[in-house]
């Protein structure tokens, strides 16, 4: 039996995306800078059991075995293709506001095109628009119009073009044509924190592109800090912090993962994952030690995970236990840490108790059957 085919015919299938009111604001962008900033946050997690955070930065580490990570590579190139896919429709919408023709990729050979352009007909949805380079310098060439654009402005901005626009293009095409170059972990967090979620910011609140807000998580009442904020101000330091990185990373991405639970609530005081928390502690499943109060969302959900030790000295006859915290997940808003960053209080989390804990118990005069 011969394999039946999907045969894609564009003027058939699919829907042509609206923009949003009277402004030139695709949807697509919005959602990709939203995966952008999620993919990036999640880098924090998949290197977890790969290299300390400790260790980043540090000349005499080699950081070559996370960057040979594919969970790292998958994140890494969801991050830099979507952040490019955003800039370039943000671009090319900002031109279309202006007027539709400079979005659009002339063919001068073809005179129908030419006449259409002539006669200011609808040509858009039968033409190929432009690129991301293209949009880039078509933009800035409006440097000298009678009312500059807002995101010309900030493109002219110093070091924009060279360091942000540029270096993520160079970046989304080595990885897109050839697969073979990504950055290390730690040349991530200086681009991000330093390059280009300064210029995404900027962008964001100077041209009021995305009015619902959508690109951003909502963040919880009750959480003290703003990630992406702190994030701008780390990355204006003079070193950077790599464990508060992976902290802000952290707590940035169980803010786009939570949403408010309701249901059971109304019926037991408590939510679906207090009472799943509850239930794993009091059974001590996978060395959940205790629970606390998550200070991301608020729900007494975050679970702390032991770990251990011991040893015993025969001379002495002394038995050693020692005992620490070596992760913290909440059941709600999936918040997870490990014990390469430091306590929250250390990151703005003011009257938290520290959730790292060790503790060693010395047994003397002790026989062991050995």
């Amino acid at each position: 039996m011969e394999h039946k085919m999907f045969l894609y015919d564009p003027n058939i299938h699919g829907l042509q995306i609206k923009s949003i009111g009277s402004k030139q604001v695709t949807d697509t962008a919005i959602a990709s800078l939203r995966i952008a900033l999620k993919s990036y946050f999640e880098t924090y997690g998949v290197v977890r059991f790969i290299v300390n955070l400790g260790e980043i930065g540090d000349p005499k580490y080699n950081e070559d075995r996370v960057t040979e990570s594919m969970e790292y590579q998958a994140k890494y190139i969801q991050t830099i293709f979507h952040f490019h896919h955003f800039i370039e429709i943000m671009t090319k919408d900002a031109l279309r506001d202006i007027d539709p023709i400079y979005a659009i990729k002339i063919n001068f050979d073809n005179l129908e095109t030419l006449k259409k352009i002539q006669d200011r007909s609808e040509i858009e949805d039968s033409s190929h628009s432009i690129e991301y380079e293209a949009a880039i310098k078509r933009i800035m060439s409006l440097h000298t119009a009678e009312e500059v654009p807002v995101l010309t402005k900030i493109f002219y901005k110093k070091n924009v073009k060279k360091y942000c626009l540029d270096t993520l293009n160079q970046l989304r095409n080595r990885a897109w044509h050839r697969g073979k170059y990504i950055l290390k972990y730690s040349e991530l967090d200086q681009f991000m924190t330093r390059n280009l979620l300064p210029l995404v910011v900027d962008i964001v609140q100077s041209t009021n592109y995305d009015e619902s807000g959508y690109w951003k998580y909502n963040k919880p009442a009750t959480l003290q800090i703003d990630p992406i904020e702190e994030l701008l101000k780390v990355g204006r330091g003079h070193a950077l912090d790599y464990k508060r990185i992976g902290f802000l990373k952290a707590v940035g991405l169980a803010c786009y993962n939570h949403k408010r639970s309701y249901g059971i609530e109304r019926y037991t005081k408590r939510s679906l994952s207090e009472i799943k928390t509850e239930a794993l502690v009091s059974q001590r499943m996978n060395n959940s030690y205790e629970s606390r109060k998550c200070f991301v969302c608020n729900k007494n959900s975050l679970i702390l995970f032991q770990d251990e030790d011991s040893k015993y000295d025969v001379d002495t006859k002394t038995y050693s236990r020692w005992q620490w915290n070596w992760k913290a997940e909440c059941q709600e808003c999936g918040l997870l840490l490990y014990d390469d960053v430091l306590n929250p209080k250390e990151y703005g989390i003011k009257d938290y108790d520290d959730i790292w804990i060790s503790k060693i118990v010395n047994y003397e005069n002790t026989e062991l059957d050995l």
